[in-house]
């Protein structure tokens, strides 16, 4: 792979596959495949090692009414039902004030092609002063730049906000070739978008601990109508193409943050609260739709947050960053996968009075076959 200003750059064409198998990544611009199948083709399950799969991780924030986080809780504190079925699970505090192996990096991904060049301009001026301020991020943080040309992932974390602001500086924003707004654009865009994701996943599933993504984007389509019109076929394409990229994501330990750039002027755009809709599953073919791959369904169903309603994309990224100082890493055995694709909805409690539990909100279990396929 070639390094661009200490960044590394993956280009689409190669997509997740091409990464899992070490091999360096094209470097054409040939569009992103927006069929259904060929998208489940480049999703990483590739990726997947049998052990990681099975071995079920939470990272559970568990804070009181006011949202201040609740310390001290124990594996007889929590209540965790996997599709109804109580687990025995082993519990670890985890957090930045507390001991343990359990790392934790910060990755803000810079969306250029979604929003307008306005938007994405008026995003950069405000990480700049965010940066030009900070002194010190409370965790080791790292730049992702999507662009037109690619994913550019910077090469090391850092602390140091000064670094993480010439990293800004170094990669300017390209004008997006995506001008026109028609439908077949717009799914192309959002092609793009999930192949990046999938590409994060596979090279943050070769580090160690939890990673939180902060995707700073509107997000792409709603593809409100394109679900209905689906064959059986496609059903069972785009259900498999959920499933592999939820397993990609919770395998690499990513919990992944949407975060508004259009600030106040959203606070009532229908895709900032029609993801709700679709926070459980899908459970089968016959369920699978497209918005349960809206940005903001991802990442509320790995347990981040949706943030947005606010002029103030700094404070944004703080309170997505607040979630590394304290939480819970919960643990325990899935059960073996069968000749189906699973899902498995999980429920958290804790029996502590008025306690608020956010985590994600379920899993999938692979058929052995392709679950035992090749880690890179």
């Amino acid at each position: 792979m070639k390094l661009i200003l200490g960044l590394m750059l993956v280009s689409f064409p190669c997509a997740a596959s091409c990464v899992a198998a070490g091999q360096s990544a094209a470097t054409g611009s040939t569009p992103v495949s927006t069929t259904a199948g060929q998208a489940a083709a480049a999703a990483p399950a590739a990726s997947v090692d049998l052990n990681d799969a099975h071995t079920v991780r939470l990272d559970v924030i568990v804070t009181d009414k006011s949202g201040a986080p609740i310390k001290g809780l124990k594996s007889e504190d929590f209540t965790v039902l996997d599709n109804k079925q109580r687990q025995a699970v082993s519990v670890e505090e985890a957090g930045i004030s507390q001991a343990g192996d359990n790392p934790v990096e910060a990755y803000v991904l810079i969306d250029a092609i979604n929003p307008p060049i306005s938007t994405v301009a008026s995003e950069r001026h405000d990480l700049t002063v965010y940066f030009g301020r900070a002194g010190h991020l409370p965790i080791p943080t790292s730049l992702v730049f999507l662009t037109p040309d690619g994913l550019k992932i910077q090469g090391q974390s850092t602390r140091e906000a000064s670094v993480l602001l010439a990293n800004l500086d170094s990669n300017p924003t390209t004008t997006r070739t995506f001008q026109n707004t028609s439908y077949y654009n717009a799914e192309a865009l959002r092609e793009k978008s999930l192949m990046a994701m999938n590409v994060l996943a596979v090279k943050l599933a070769k580090k160690p601990g939890r990673k939180l993504v902060i995707w700073v984007s509107p997000g792409w389509g709603e593809f409100i109508f394109q679900s209905s019109r689906m064959s059986r076929k496609d059903q069972e394409e785009l259900f498999s193409y959920e499933a592999s990229l939820s397993v990609a994501l919770r395998v690499a330990r990513v919990t992944l943050y949407s975060v508004d750039p259009n600030g106040a002027e959203c606070v009532t755009c229908s895709r900032n609260s029609y993801y709700k809709n679709y926070l459980k599953g899908p459970f089968a073919p016959k369920d699978a739709d497209h918005n349960d791959l809206m940005l903001q369904t991802l990442a509320a169903k790995t347990g981040g947050k949706v943030v947005t309603g606010k002029n103030d994309i700094a404070g944004m990224i703080d309170d997505c960053l607040a979630d590394a100082q304290h939480y819970y890493v919960l643990m325990f055995e899935a059960p073996p996968g069968g000749h189906e694709t699973t899902f498995h909805e999980i429920k958290v409690e804790v029996n502590k009075p008025g306690a608020q539990v956010r985590t994600r909100t379920g899993y999938y279990t692979l058929p052995e076959a392709e679950a035992t396929k090749t880690k890179p």
